[in-house]
């Protein structure tokens, strides 16, 4: 056994290690809180006890787990020694281990494009309920208002919502552009339409204040196509991030099938 396959066998045990110790303190931590719950419900002496003891073992699998540092690090320069033996002597393996390098690098890359373009979509997503939301209220201001419910105050908290509404809406144009550029550089396509403010005439406004009930119902009617608007764009930013989300899945098990074939190469 070569120096480097020796180091890599003990960099690849302390890999193994370090994730049955991620995995052991995730599960003791979701613990400890009920522990506590139920020791702080009971005050009963065998549930504190149990909690103490959970809290005590979670400190001790931190405690070996900031020993161990930087496993994956340790992994990483240990399985390049290794390769650096095969692809200097040449031959199939060395072959096969180039061209895994250079697949794992395209996949690696893709992966990045994709979390960008994920995060991008969130942003569209959120911004788009948001704005849901306020045209929502503005619609029903206007319905109740059609309904012969008007109130000064009505019109007053309506109208005081329609510039924040489209400010909003100027913020989902951004973030869908930006969402539109991002999706393209994972070589998906998607474009959307720039969603168009509500707009509300001066004149418009004086006869809804003046509860006209014919401008009201006018006015409701504007702001319930801007909602179903924003709403067949959240869908639709939705089913992009829907297939962004599949292609990551694939993309990172291609990637652990790639690392997964290196490593037995290598050893």
């Amino acid at each position: 056994m070569t120096g480097a396959l020796a180091a890599l066998e003990e960099a690849t045990e302390q890999w193994q290690r370090q994730l049955d110790l991620d995995a052991r303190i995730a599960r003791t931590r979701a613990d400890v809180p009920l522990l506590d719950a139920e020791a702080g419900r009971t005050g009963d002496r065998f549930a504190i006890g149990n909690a103490q003891a959970a809290r005590e073992y979670l400190a001790g699998l931190e405690r070996e787990r900031a020993g161990l540092g930087d496993a994956v690090a340790r992994y990483e320069r240990a399985a390049a020694d290794r390769e650096a033996e095969f692809v200097g002597g040449g031959g199939p393996v060395a072959t096969r281990l180039t061209a895994i390098a250079h697949e794992r690098g395209r996949a690696q890359a893709l992966l990045r494009e994709l979390h960008e373009a994920l995060d991008a979509g969130r942003r569209a997503e959120a911004l788009l309920s948001q704005a849901r939301e306020q045209l929502e209220m503005i619609w029903r201001l206007s319905s109740a208002d059609s309904s012969l419910i008007s109130s000064p105050l009505i019109d007053l908290d309506k109208y005081t919502r329609v510039a924040p509404a489209n400010e909003l809406l100027l913020q989902v144009n951004a973030a869908l552009a930006d969402l539109g550029r991002e999706v393209a550089d994972t070589g998906m396509h998607a474009s959307f339409a720039p969603l168009p403010p509500l707009e509300i005439s001066g004149a418009a406004k004086a006869f809804d204040i003046l509860n006209t009930i014919g401008v009201e119902t006018h006015v409701s009617l504007r702001a319930s196509r801007a909602v179903t608007t924003v709403h067949h764009c959240r869908d639709a930013v939705r089913t992009v991030l829907a297939e962004l989300d599949r292609r990551r899945a694939a993309t990172e098990a291609q990637s652990h099938a790639l690392a997964a074939e290196r490593h037995d190469l290598l050893r």
